[in-house]
């Protein structure tokens, strides 16, 4: 459970982000250069961890690096709402929302596969892909009405607090053995 709501909520809370990254920038008559470079530095913060992100699971356990990655999403939410129009501060808020998102699907991934036998990996696998899947679509989805309705701060602010509710889950799964 612990593997599955990591993936599931970071994949939520990046998805919600970075769709509505591009309108935010656009709205403070941001370039579509600038645009591209600031998705540019999240798309990299996403995947170019990894080989390092699977290390520090295998060393760490993948409940404490699950544990940071939900940390750096937090960070990563609070500093996208405070950046306002400051590139310099969306650019790290977006690095940031990649990073998370790499350490929580990584190690979340982790978890999910290493709670079944290996003869139900591959399922268990199938529907955490098909629950992540869905967790993207709602936060695409559910992103632009959210900054119709309040802002993007509001969006990021709540995107943070959603990635913060997962720790409590990994610290009792992890004092249950589960």
């Amino acid at each position: 459970r612990a593997g599955l709501a990591t993936i599931v909520t970071a994949n939520f809370v990046m998805v919600a982000v970075m769709a509505m990254t591009p309108v935010h920038m656009r709205h403070h008559d941001h370039s579509l250069t600038l645009v591209g470079f600031v998705i540019s530095l999240h798309i990299a913060g996403m995947f170019a961890p990894a080989p390092v992100t699977g290390r520090l699971a295998d060393r760490l356990g993948p409940r404490r690096v699950a544990l940071g990655g939900c940390a750096v999403l937090l960070a990563a939410g609070l500093l996208a709402a405070a950046a306002g129009g400051s590139v310099p501060v969306l650019s790290a808020g977006l690095l940031l929302l990649g990073v998370g998102w790499n350490a929580c699907l990584v190690a979340g991934s982790a978890l999910l596969v290493s709670a079944v036998a290996a003869g139900q990996r591959p399922r268990v696998e199938g529907v955490g892909e098909l629950s992540m899947g869905i967790a993207a679509a709602a936060g695409g989805a559910l992103s632009g009405p959210a900054i119709a309705a309040a802002s993007y701060a509001a969006l990021a602010v709540t995107a943070a607090a959603l990635a913060a509710t997962v720790a409590p889950l990994l610290l009792v799964s992890a004092r249950r053995g589960s």
